[in-house]
């Protein structure tokens, strides 16, 4: 115990002059210590969904050992090769296709990783055909969570979410985050037309991913037109890349929806956020009821890295260079202020918030540390 109390140089002489083994025992009787405060908790049952999943042995080493090198920073096509699943849930089995996820090492390099879940056809799991499980801490625990309950109350579409507990062929329960795939099923459950553009760009290889529509992918489509057709994005592109001042400030909001847009916008600054930028994160859904995109939130996390940052940087320059340019008009700075303000300047909305981010912890608790 004196030893771990050390810092620095001093602390790492002292602990490698130990044999090994006394520092291997010494770590496990320390972690043991470490956990004491939460052992009462074995002895609840978390209130929450439990997902057991069964996962033949061949097939669960298959997805351990088909995964790229350590010094690896994504997965690449051949290690998102999928294994069968069965997903038992309230006395029903679900059967579907199971593989990693996630673009950062942090949803597979370490024991717990993340899922993608892709039910059979005639199988669907709360109406949904695939969903995603993601390690709580990608998501800051309860970020993403309250994000969303922020974002419904301004009126931005988000994937129906919850938490979970998940236990993969009878092993230890494990706290994830579940969240529906972005597609037809999410965009008619959200009360849009599942037969419309649903974009997605989840990481530029070079450049922005404004610089062309190579970085987007389309995770639903306009029925009317071939599904390779993108021309809505691409009129949107060359507007922010070609257009001047003036053009640009006249035409924006005739294909980018004002509302959700301010809506948005205020949405990132409430979690003082800059996740969905030039390289990742973005959703835009083309609304063809009115002709126009809808950003959608996504993995918006709560004070990524900023903690040092000039907060006017992030208030009035962003790391999107769509809403930078819209931004810099300050017409369109002031509408979004005014609407930010009539959110953070409402006493209502803190109560209600801050209640509301307190329930999310009491409801995963128990799960979370067990």
């Amino acid at each position: 115990l004196a030893v771990m109390s050390l810092r620095g140089p001093d602390r790492w002489r002292i602990i490698s002059a130990i044999p090994g083994p006394i520092r291997v025992a010494g770590r496990v009787v320390w972690r043991e210590i470490q956990n004491l405060p939460y052992l009462p908790y074995q002895f609840f049952t978390p209130d929450l969904p439990v997902y057991d999943l069964q996962i033949s042995p061949d097939d669960l080493i298959f997805l351990e050992t088909n995964l790229p090198d350590d010094d690896a920073y994504t997965l690449g096509k051949e290690h998102k090769v999928p294994v069968p699943v069965t997903l038992g849930f309230n006395g029903e089995a679900y059967e579907g296709e199971i593989r990693y996820r996630g673009g950062g090492k942090v949803h597979w390099l370490w024991p717990k990783k993340s899922y993608i879940i892709d039910f059979k056809k005639n199988q669907r799991l709360r109406g949904d055909d695939k969903i995603d499980l993601i390690i709580p801490h990608d998501r800051q625990f309860i970020a993403e969570e309250f994000n969303n309950y922020r974002a419904r109350k301004l009126g931005l579409k988000v994937p129906d979410t919850r938490f979970v507990v998940v236990r993969i062929n009878g092993g230890s329960p494990m706290l994830y985050w579940e969240a529906e795939r972005p597609g037809k099923e999410f965009l008619e459950g959200q009360g849009l037309s599942g037969d419309a553009n649903l974009y997605e760009a989840d990481s530029a290889e070079t450049g922005s991913i404004y610089d062309s529509t190579n970085s987007w992918e389309k995770r639903a489509f306009d029925i009317r037109f071939d599904e390779a057709e993108t021309g809505d994005l691409e009129t949107l592109i060359s507007l922010l890349n070609t257009a001047s001042d003036k053009e640009f400030n006249t035409h924006i909001f005739s294909i980018l929806d004002k509302e959700s847009f301010y809506a948005w916008s205020v949405h990132t600054l409430l979690a003082r956020s800059n996740h969905q930028d030039w390289a990742h994160n973005m959703r835009l859904y083309f609304d063809p009821s009115i002709g126009k995109f809808l950003p959608l939130p996504w993995d918006v996390g709560i004070g990524y890295n900023y903690e040092n940052a000039d907060a006017r940087q992030l208030v009035e320059e962003s790391w999107n260079p769509l809403a930078n340019r819209i931004l810099r008009n300050p017409e369109f700075l002031r509408e979004r202020n005014e609407r930010l303000w009539a959110y953070v300047g409402d006493d209502k909305n803190i109560t209600d918030d801050l209640a509301h981010y307190d329930e999310l912890f009491g409801s995963i608790k128990t799960a979370l540390y067990q």
